[in-house]
């Protein structure tokens, strides 16, 4: 079973296929997913025009950062949150 988000940007695509060929991945790639994944996130809300919070309210829920953590905590998971991408050496252009 697939999660609402997922089934209303299906259905905002056209069917599976169609989401599939709009993203620019195999149909069998979205057939499999229980959810959007997070890299997918904003290219399925750009193509299909589901909001990211319905995508995956997990993600993008709106939650506000608790008073609780103090701003260093709050920057250290901001800056892991964006340095994952460096850590993907097929992404690294070969020269």
């Amino acid at each position: 079973m697939r999660e609402p988000g997922l089934e209303e940007a299906i259905r905002a695509a056209g069917g599976v296929g169609q989401l599939a060929r709009q993203i620019g991945i195999s149909q069998p790639s979205v057939s499999n997913w229980f959810r959007v994944p997070a890299e997918r996130v904003i290219s399925v809300e750009a193509t299909t025009g589901v909001d990211r919070a319905v995508l995956r309210p997990d993600l993008y829920g709106g939650k506000e950062v608790s008073e609780e953590v103090d701003a260093a905590d709050a920057a250290q998971a901001l800056t892991g949150a964006f340095s994952w991408s460096a850590h993907r050496p097929f992404d690294r252009v070969q020269s």
